[in-house]
Formats: C-alpha cells, sequence, structure tokens
C-alpha cells in the first residue's frame, strides 16, 4: 500500500472517528488507524479471521457485510482486493442507543480488554448507513470501485444466519459520489476548528454561517446526507475543543449526546440548526472554561498529551520530545502558564481518572493500577490516599457504583 493512499485512509479515520484495519487473508494486520486498534486485535483467535470467510459466503462478495451477534455490532468489512480486506472496530449503534460488546471482545487480546473498552468508549455513536457510508470511502480510496449491496449476519451459535431487512435497500441506495467533493470543505472545517480552539464566538458566528460543511456528499438521500455529515465533522470539532482546554470527558459526554439527539430530527434543514448550535456552544463553553486560553503553544500541546496517553508511562523527556521541544525549555513553560511543574499536572491527571474508574466502574484496583501504567499497587494507593485522604478500597465502598 503506498504512502498516499494511507494518507487518504487516515484523513478517512480523523474526519469519521471510526477505527479500522486492513488484514490479509492470510493473517495479520497489514494497516491500522489508528494504529493502536490493530494491536487490540488477537491474531490468534479464527474470530479475527472469520470476516474472510463470511465475505466469501455472503450474498454480494464485493459489497459491504455487516456482522452482528444478538445485538451488538461486531464489525463492518468488506474485501479491498483479492488479498485484503477491511474490518472495522464495533461503533456504538444509533439504532439501539448502545452496545455491550460482548461479541466483539472475543476478537480482542484478553490482558488487553479493559484497555480496549476505555478506547471503545472514544468512538462516536453511528448508524448503519453512516457505517457503510465510511466504509464505501475506505474500499473506493482503495481499489478504486464502489462496492454494491450490502449483506447483513447475525451471529447465532456459532454459525451465520443472514438478516434480510428492507434497510438493504436503503443501503444500497448510499453512494459517496466523489465528483462533488470540493476541497473547500476542508478549509471550512479547519477554520471552523481553529475559532472553536481560540474559543473565537465572533468569528465562529460568520463561518458557521458559510455552507462548506455540506460539500462532501455522503448519501443520495438529503436527511441521511445531513445526519452523515454530523457525524463526520464531529470528531474534528471535538478535538479542537479538547485543545482548546475544554476536559476529554466533557467532550465524550457531549459527543455522544448530540450523536444520539440526530435520531430526533426529521428535515436537513433541523439537522443544519441542530449542528450550527452545537459547534456554537462547543465554542462557548472552551471560551468559558479559558483553563488553557492564555497559555503557551507548547504547554497546550503538552496538556493535550498527557490527557491522550494517561494510559502509558508518563515523563517529563517523552512528552517534550512528542510535541517537538526538550525537556527544560517545556518545564519551565509549562510551570509558568500553569502555576504547577508538569509531572505534577501528569500525577493530577492520572489520578483523577483513576478516581472516576472507581466510582463508575468495577474494574479491580490492581487492573486500574495497571492500566493507568503506576509502577506498583502499593505506589497508586500511596498517591491516591495522599490525594483524596483515603485509600482507594475505602474510596470506591463509600462513593463507588
Amino acid at each position: 500500500m503506498d504512502e498516499e493512499i494511507k494518507a487518504a485512509l487516515e484523513c478517512i479515520y480523523k474526519a469519521s472517528g471510526l477505527p479500522f484495519a486492513i488484514m490479509s487473508h492470510h493473517g495479520g494486520v497489514v494497516f491500522s488507524c489508528p494504529e493502536v486498534y490493530g494491536s487490540f486485535l488477537d491474531l490468534s483467535n479464527p474470530h479475527v479471521n472469520a470476516e474472510n470467510d463470511t465475505l466469501g459466503k455472503s450474498e454480494n462478495p464485493l459489497g459491504i457485510t455487516l456482522v452482528e451477534s444478538g445485538r451488538d455490532l461486531i464489525s463492518v468489512t468488506a474485501l479491498t482486493d483479492e488479498n485484503h480486506f477491511v474490518m472495522t472496530a464495533p461503533a456504538p449503534l444509533s439504532e439501539y442507543g448502545e452496545s455491550s460488546l460482548a461479541g466483539a471482545l472475543e476478537m480482542i487480546q484478553k490482558e488487553r480488554r479493559q484497555e480496549f473498552l476505555l478506547f471503545w468508549r472514544q468512538i462516536p455513536i453511528m448508524g448503519y448507513t453512516q457505517l457503510t457510508s465510511i466504509v464505501r470511502l475506505i474500499v473506493y480510496t482503495i481499489r478504486k470501485e464502489m462496492p454494491e449491496g450490502v449483506n447483513y449476519y447475525q451471529f447465532i451459535s456459532s454459525e451465520e444466519e443472514i438478516r434480510k431487512t428492507d434497510d438493504v435497500k436503503e443501503n444500497r441506495e448510499t453512494a459517496v459520489s466523489y465528483r462533488n467533493v470540493k476541497f473547500d470543505s476542508w478549509n471550512w472545517l479547519k477554520r471552523v476548528c481553529t475559532a472553536i480552539e481560540a474559543g473565537d464566538l465572533a468569528i465562529l458566528q460568520e463561518i458557521v454561517k458559510e455552507d462548506g460543511g455540506n460539500q462532501v456528499q455522503l448519501s443520495a438521500d438529503s436527511l441521511t446526507q445531513a445526519k452523515n455529515m454530523f457525524v463526520f465533522l464531529m470528531p474534528e470539532v471535538i478535538r479542537a475543543a479538547e485543545e482548546g482546554g475544554l476536559s476529554r470527558e466533557t467532550c465524550i459526554t457531549l459527543a455522544e449526546d448530540w450523536c444520539q439527539s440526530l435520531e430526533h430530527y426529521r428535515s436537513p434543514l433541523e439537522i443544519l440548526k441542530f449542528r450550527t448550535a452545537c459547534l456554537l456552544k462547543l465554542c462557548l463553553l472552551v471560551k468559558e472554561t479559558g483553563a488553557r486560553k492564555d497559555w503557551s503553544y507548547l504547554s497546550r500541546k503538552a496538556a493535550v498529551y498527557v490527557q491522550r496517553h494517561i494510559h502509558e508511562p508518563l515523563s517529563v523527556s517523552k512528552t517534550a520530545e512528542a510535541i517537538g521541544t526538550n525537556r527544560s525549555t517545556l518545564s519551565t513553560c509549562f510551570k509558568k502558564d500553569s502555576g504547577i511543574e508538569l509531572g505534577k499536572y501528569m500525577e493530577a491527571v492520572k489520578l483523577n481518572e483513576a478516581e472516576r474508574l472507581l466510582r463508575e466502574t468495577d474494574l479491580p484496583i490492581l487492573e486500574i493500577s495497571e492500566l493507568l501504567s503506576y509502577s506498583s499497587q502499593s505506589h497508586f494507593t500511596e498517591l491516591f490516599k495522599k490525594q483524596y485522604g483515603k485509600t482507594p478500597a475505602v474510596y470506591r465502598r463509600e462513593k463507588g457504583k
């Protein structure tokens, strides 16, 4: 796969927020967006390569196949060429409002399933039509022809059963017209994100009056197009808000609520008004938060890096290298902007996530400690007690689930 195709696939992932991997029929991950998604897959598990068999048995071998187990979407898959196929991560389905991931977790390495659950929480809620539109983009990017037809498979007692629905007709009519793509859309989105990151409400109000956000054709149906464009834009504007200082937890909660609300709108105009309101609200929240508004570029980048790599061992040197500076410059800059040392900030972010996991999940304390890359459970307990005045076990008993 050449670098130009890889770059195009990365753009699709960044725009949609749907992780996917290009798999070989002979086993193994050829390419993954993001890279970490491919690393979650258990390549020794026959379920991972069962997607290949599913494609061969489908009514439309060159089409798209949605594979489910009960109410859980396991993946969306399609041939990209004679030797490879695309396999998406399971997306939360707007049709059901929630998913349990019970079926999909079989394909994930056992020791990384808790980490995968946290990764999965960041995937936008999507509908069947949105999912098939994204996979069409992926397939067309690689093989330069549009997949035809949609197959539905339901796994029952490890055997596949075709589920025929009226949605097949709707999805077959859903296509992407690359002739209608105008590159002004990317400039429009970039300007929107810049305004949101800066919390510049006045500039954003002028930008959203333009029609730049509707120029990428994702569906022939106008209502479906409006919904798809909402999902298409959401990952980028949410990232911009995070860059502007809004917490990741707040960003994810907003995105989930907004995507679920899409199902209540019955016209493209209603969705356009809703989208504009969401963009303006996001910008206003960034403006009101203002926590990083006056921070330097390096400090803001460091804060975002820490938030995004919270489950890894963190250090000032590693963070400085990742954002293109040196330890001394970053330490001085961050302390000046935030008032605290970067190392203390890293500790506070990890402990804040640990506190949330203790309240909202049943994960054992040892697993929480390992998930957040503490050197030992005793070290985690010591730091947590110093911050919250109680050990993790006592804190969970008093305030947990």
